[in-house]
């Protein structure tokens, strides 16, 4: 994450990037991924809502309210990251008692469409086989 960007919230979130790559040492991806979607959360919801880097006061409507607007915008796999960070998130608030409830729990992720199986051709089954 860029450190000159200010976005509300910024210290909590840092301190738990700190845990994610010190502590529980994830994927720098992942770490990059976390940090990325919870600073868009903050950002969008200082703009949608007037937050104020207060997350216990972020409701289950404004939780709501940025799935259904990031529908629009990214892809339902990016979606379910960024919502795999934020509840993430709040669980770690929850354990350290900075929040009473995350708004998070309970929200479905729109589905991700299913994949049908590949197969191997005839070829590359004797290939396999041989």
């Amino acid at each position: 994450m860029e450190p000159d960007i200010d976005f509300p919230g910024k210290a909590a979130v840092m301190k738990f990037v700190e845990t994610l790559r010190d502590i529980r040492r994830v994927s720098p991806y992942t770490v990059r991924n976390y940090q990325q979607a919870l600073r868009d959360f903050c950002l969008w919801a200082k703009q949608s809502s007037g937050f104020s880097g207060d997350f216990g006061k972020i409701s289950r409507r404004t939780a709501r309210d940025f799935i259904i607007e990031k529908q629009h915008t990214h892809s339902r796999a990016t979606l379910h990251n960024h919502l795999a960070a934020l509840r993430a998130f709040y669980r770690n608030l929850l354990r350290n008692k900075a929040v009473l409830s995350s708004p998070f729990t309970g929200l479905r992720s729109p589905k991700l469409p299913k994949r049908l199986p590949r197969f191997l051709t005839e070829q590359q089954m004797s290939v396999l086989l041989s």
